[in-house]
């Protein structure tokens, strides 16, 4: 039983963090404005040199979200897909190891930032799967999933 609880814990920690990792990237657009994203790939030598954020790599931050974007919400199909192929336990391994390496590649972005840009498409990829992987398995806590719709329904 204690199995089950802590189960639905980590189901529902791993929804709220890494479902939700991609979904924070418009409150930080102002730190990689900040810490001059793209600036290096895209400003010129004059803009770089005077440290100035030039339009095309302003530009590219608003790309990598929308590429983003797109991958997130192509996301469930190749999931679902995987899911019925493979099985939920190997979705959620291939789901797991695009989150690890996007995130690993996001720390990256100094060296270059289409590490950056990779990263944030590896981890919005299975954003969504978390979320579908986690509600598959809700039949298994009949008790709690009755009390979640409760509230739901309440809302």
């Amino acid at each position: 039983m204690l199995v089950k609880y802590i189960s639905l814990a980590l189901g529902v920690l791993e929804m709220l963090i890494y479902a939700n990792t991609f979904y924070g990237i418009p409150f930080i657009q102002q730190i990689f404005t900040d810490q001059k994203v793209f600036m290096k790939e895209f400003c010129s030598e004059e803009d770089y040199n005077a440290g100035k954020y030039c339009t095309e790599a302003s530009e590219m931050v608003g790309t990598m979200w929308t590429i983003g974007t797109i991958f997130s919400c192509s996301g469930p199909i190749i999931f679902g897909t995987l899911q019925q192929l493979i099985g939920s336990h190997w979705t959620r391994v291939v789901a797991g190891t695009l989150s690890t390496v996007g995130l690993l590649l996001m720390s990256f972005y100094k060296t270059s930032a289409y590490c950056l840009l990779v990263g944030v498409t590896f981890v919005a990829f299975p954003s969504i799967a978390y979320i579908m992987l986690n509600s598959y398995v809700a039949p298994i806590y009949k008790a709690i999933t009755t009390t979640l719709k409760r509230i739901v329904k309440f809302f």
